[in-house]
């Protein structure tokens, strides 16, 4: 089977189901929707929307699993890299349905995002979520909250195209 993705008409029977299935304009709200969270790396926002998001996959009907991650023992661990910034909490989230066989399909990513840096360069707030054109601007909109707002829009099309 051809999955070539940039010529929709060299994509197989199911992979267009999926994608007849993506609205992409609940993609666009999703994506202005989660830039407008500031969730930069170890605070407070970013741990919520870590919730929001698991909160959102069992909405969907899937088995979440959602852990705090023991820090202490990630900062022992000898092939620990180091980290970006001091936290105090930190947390994964997993989300499968049940079926026969192994996994299918993996989407990853992670939701915080790096500071703004100085406000001054910056058009407008950078957690605005503002749309030009075709453009979501703001801190994340390109890594990764973009990336998100796709894995949750595959997700919806899958638990959609389950139930019929």
């Amino acid at each position: 089977m051809d999955t070539h993705i940039t010529n929709g008409e060299s994509l197989g029977p199911a992979h267009r189901r999926v994608l007849d299935e993506v609205d992409p304009h609940q993609i666009v709200n999703d994506l202005v929707r989660l830039v407008r969270v500031p969730s930069v790396t170890a605070t407070d926002a970013e741990s919520q929307l870590q919730h929001d998001t698991a909160a959102r996959l069992d909405e969907l009907g899937l088995d979440v699993d959602v852990w705090q991650i023991d820090l202490e023992e990630l900062q022992n661990d000898p092939g620990n890299p180091g980290t970006e910034v001091p936290r105090s909490e930190g947390y994964g989230v997993v989300a499968t349905s049940t079926g026969d066989g192994p996994p299918a399909l993996i989407l990853q990513g992670h939701i915080d995002v790096v500071p703004v840096g100085d406000l001054a360069k910056w058009d407008r707030d950078p957690f605005s979520g503002h749309v030009e054109g075709d453009v979501v601007h703001g801190r994340g909109a390109a890594d990764m909250k973009a990336g998100i707002a796709a894995n949750m829009a595959v997700a919806v099309s899958y638990t959609h195209l389950r139930a019929h």
